[in-house]
């Protein structure tokens, strides 16, 4: 088992101690630095490429923000939580992308829901560096492999574009529909646009791709444009700026 690299932060010892004490209940966790202030903290990250990061925010010299600053563009980025004594700077580690936001003192079922997340991130991480591994394989093999692989329950399948419904994007990901199930793929819809048949997949909004083979019934609605009624029972809008674009490939 892989473990976990985490970097504890804190000006003060106890703190420091205190999270030394409940990390090491568990077994997949391993502190590879435990220091005492952002400096020494910027070169303990740069020498041990950690995965996750106990940070306070009240420092001298560096504050916590201050750290996170310098780390930004760091690949790869440690996984941020902060720890500190006071609930008014939340809004500002929201801000700064923190992971979660932890108040002194913290106990044992707090940390535990804090590590079960940082273990689901990673793992995500995992899967989509596998994702992204075998689309650069596909990808040097020819064009002529056009299956397309997407991920679910961190299992990676090969998908047939015409058992593709829909795809979409969501939060920055993007995702594949076929009839039952909804899967994260590494390509974005504009790499699918240009991997799929054009005359069989239409970009009815800037968010969806849509196999027109799938279509079941086309509705006019607001605005001059339509709505696509999808076999599985799907619907999907048609931006106003795709609209002439489907009405040309409709002939009408």
């Amino acid at each position: 088992m892989k473990k976990i690299r985490a970097v504890i932060v804190d000006d003060e010892a106890p703190a420091r101690e205190e999270m030394m004490f409940l990390l090491k209940k568990h077994d997949d966790i391993d502190v590879v630095g435990s220091v005492s202030g952002g400096e020494e903290a910027l070169q303990k990250i740069l020498e041990y490429k950690p995965d996750l990061l106990f940070l306070d925010i009240q420092m001298p010299e560096l504050s916590g923000f201050d750290l996170i600053s310098l780390i930004k563009e760091l690949k790869p980025k440690p996984i941020v939580v902060l720890v500190t004594a006071y609930d008014k700077y939340a809004l500002k580690a929201f801000e700064f992308e923190a992971l979660d936001y932890l108040l002194k003192p913290v106990n044992e079922k707090r940390i535990e829901k804090t590590l079960q997340r940082v273990r689901e991130i990673l793992n995500r991480y995992k899967i989509s560096d596998k994702l992204d591994s075998l689309i650069n394989k596909l990808d040097s093999e020819g064009p002529d492999f056009t299956k397309i692989p997407a991920e679910k329950n961190g299992r990676i399948y090969l998908i047939n574009p015409s058992d593709i419904y829909y795809a979409y994007s969501e939060e920055g990901k993007t995702f594949i529909k076929t009839r039952n199930n909804s899967l994260l793929t590494s390509f974005t819809l504009r790499d699918l646009e240009k991997r799929f048949d054009s005359t069989a997949f239409f970009r009815a909004h800037k968010s969806y791709l849509v196999n027109l083979n799938k279509v079941k019934e086309i509705q006019p609605w607001s605005y001059s444009t339509y709505k696509l009624v999808l076999k599985d029972g799907s619907e999907i809008n048609v931006s106003r700026n795709h609209a002439k674009e489907l009405r040309g490939i409709l002939g009408i």
